[in-house]
C-alpha cells in the first residue's frame, strides 16, 4: 500500500510539474519585450527581419530579407572599412525576398552585410578565407 501511495504521489507531482511548465512557456512565448516599437509607438514603421547563409558553390551569400508593406529594404555589402561594395533594393510589397550576392571576386577578409529600412538596420558579420589546398602523401610499401 506505501508503495501504491508514493507511485501516486510522485504521478501527481510529476503532472503538476509538466502542467506548470507548459502554463509558463505559452506565456513566454506569447510575451513582448517592454522596448518593442509596437508597444511604445504603434505607428512606427515596423522593422525589417533577415538571415544569411551560403550557398553550396561558395561563390554566392545569400540574403533573405521578410519587410513590412510599404517600405524598400536597402541590403548592402561593406568591407571591413565601412566601404559600399554592393547594394541591392527591394520593392515596396510586404513578403520575403531572397537577394543574391557573388562574392566570388572577393579577396579573403571580414565583411558585413547591412539589412536597413526607415524603422532601422540589421547587420550580419561574415568572413571570407582564403582556402588552404589538401596535401596528402600517399605511401606504397
Amino acid at each position: 500500500m506505501k508503495t501504491f501511495l508514493k507511485t501516486a504521489l510522485l504521478a501527481l507531482t510529476l503532472l503538476g510539474a509538466f502542467g506548470a511548465i507548459l502554463f509558463l512557456t505559452a506565456e513566454a512565448a506569447t510575451a513582448r519585450p517592454l522596448n518593442d516599437p509596437a508597444l511604445t509607438n504603434p505607428t512606427a514603421p515596423a522593422a525589417v527581419r533577415s538571415m544569411i547563409f551560403p550557398s553550396k558553390s561558395a561563390a554566392v551569400l545569400n540574403v533573405m530579407v521578410d519587410q513590412p508593406a510599404g517600405e524598400r529594404s536597402y541590403v548592402q555589402v561593406l568591407d571591413e572599412a565601412g566601404n559600399v561594395l554592393a547594394t541591392q533594393v527591394t520593392n515596396r510589397k510586404a513578403g520575403a525576398y531572397h537577394v543574391k550576392f557573388n562574392v566570388a571576386q572577393l579577396p579573403a577578409g571580414k565583411f558585413r552585410i547591412v539589412v536597413q529600412n526607415k524603422a532601422g538596420e540589421i547587420k550580419h558579420d561574415f568572413v571570407i578565407a582564403q582556402p588552404v589546398p589538401a596535401t596528402r602523401l600517399i605511401s606504397l610499401n
